[in-house]
């Protein structure tokens, strides 16, 4: 055969090979026989694989458990928090309580001061308008007095006026003049 030949039967032998690898790759493949196993060691193997579950269950369990308690824990602390909480929200709407009170009463005592100082300047004013009143009757006293002893004595001097002005003419016309008689 020719090398031609000979280089095409490799190619197909190459071929026929990679197609039965791709094909039936466990054929292809040398496979390990495994060594026999009786019905013992299945049973042993199986019981072992029952305890395993059994302590996996155990485990699951406890976890579950500590998880509880966790749960638990947390709750009562969340509790005691909001217990807590509650209390300072108490206590301080019962300080606000009494600033309040003590506000109510401040205004009040302010109130009564403002009230008795207003009286008192009131008082105060009266007080001085009547006082002004009084001095100024008590000074217009004499004043008035002696106007009225003027006043005595203008009637007199004009009454002996008159009297005088029968006797002598001349005087009664000046005083008709003055429109006196």
């Amino acid at each position: 055969m020719s090398k031609l030949g000979d280089m095409l039967v490799k190619e197909v032998w190459i071929l026929a090979g990679f197609l039965a690898f791709c094909l039936f790759p466990s054929q292809a493949l040398p496979v390990e026989t495994a060594p026999r196993i009786t019905d013992r060691e299945i049973v042993e193997k199986l019981t072992r694989l029952e305890e395993g579950q059994k302590a996996l269950g155990q485990r699951i369990e406890d976890t579950n458990r500590r998880m509880e308690e966790g749960f638990k824990a947390l709750s009562q602390r969340i509790e005691e928090g909001d217990k807590a909480l509650n209390l300072r929200i108490d206590d301080t709407n019962r300080r606000i309580d009494e600033l309040k009170q003590d506000l109510g009463q401040r205004i009040d005592e302010l109130r009564q001061t403002l009230l008795w100082g207003l009286g008192v300047m009131f008082a105060g004013m009266f007080a001085l308008v009547g006082f002004v009143i009084w001095d100024r009757r008590s000074a217009l006293a004499p004043a008035v007095r002696q106007m009225e002893g003027l006043r005595e004595r203008e009637e007199k001097l004009e009454a002996a006026l008159k009297e005088y002005a029968h006797k002598a003419p001349e005087l009664a016309e000046s005083l008709k003049k003055m429109g006196l008689l």
